[in-house]
């Protein structure tokens, strides 16, 4: 537990959710509650809150995948309180228990960018949110391809290809996203290999 003379830093629990649940939802984020619980009930993440006056006063996550890549995510602090400290100590906090993994990694607002470049973090790759009110899919088939649902076995096989693209194991993930969303799970066999899969979410404002 860390502390200033503002605000205490400690782990999250389940009775945070809903105060995380208002912060992400006050921001127009897309999270839902399953989201939260994916992240917080697996022991290998990172989640935490900053806490002012016994009220979630701000939020930080980590997803880790094998030890290896660390995601940070869910960094919020209430509107109110913004420029008292808060995101820079819950990132402080985090980057200080993810000293030991080999890559970290984050996707940035442009209300976070300054303070993430300010603790060392370097601009990868430009990421572009599209959302489409209706869409009407065309069509598409070969007469090789084959697109199924997923299936247990097939989870096992879609993971094994993913660490070999994504560089570390990333299955409690896959596995969370095909149990919430069975019916937005698919994927492509191309003779006897698997070869493409998509996987979807329903969110707060947009699937």
């Amino acid at each position: 537990m860390t502390e200033n003379h503002l605000f205490t830093i400690r782990p999250m629990t389940a009775d945070d959710l809903v105060q995380a649940l208002e912060l992400s939802g006050d921001e127009g984020w897309n999270q839902t509650e399953k989201d939260w619980r994916l992240l917080l009930e697996n022991p290998d993440n990172i989640c935490i809150v900053a806490e002012k006056n016994k009220k979630v006063a701000g939020t930080a996550t980590a997803m880790i995948h094998s030890g290896k890549i660390a995601w940070i995510g869910m960094v919020i602090v209430n509107k109110t309180i913004r420029g008292q400290g808060a995101g820079r100590m819950l990132l402080t906090h985090i980057l200080e228990k993810l000293k030991h993994i080999e890559s970290i990694k984050l996707d940035a607002t442009p209300a976070g960018h300054l303070l993430y470049q300010n603790l060392g973090f370097m601009d990868e790759y430009t990421i572009f949110r599209m959302t489409n009110p209706f869409l009407e899919i065309s069509g598409y088939s070969q007469a090789e391809d084959v697109t199924e649902r997923f299936s247990g076995d097939i989870i096992e096989e879609i993971s094994a290809q993913d660490k070999i693209i994504f560089g570390a194991d990333r299955s409690y993930l896959l596995s969370k996203l095909i149990e919430y969303y069975p019916e937005k799970a698919f994927f492509i066999r191309r003779g006897d290999i698997v070869k493409d899969y998509i996987l979807g979410r329903d969110g707060n404002r947009f699937s």
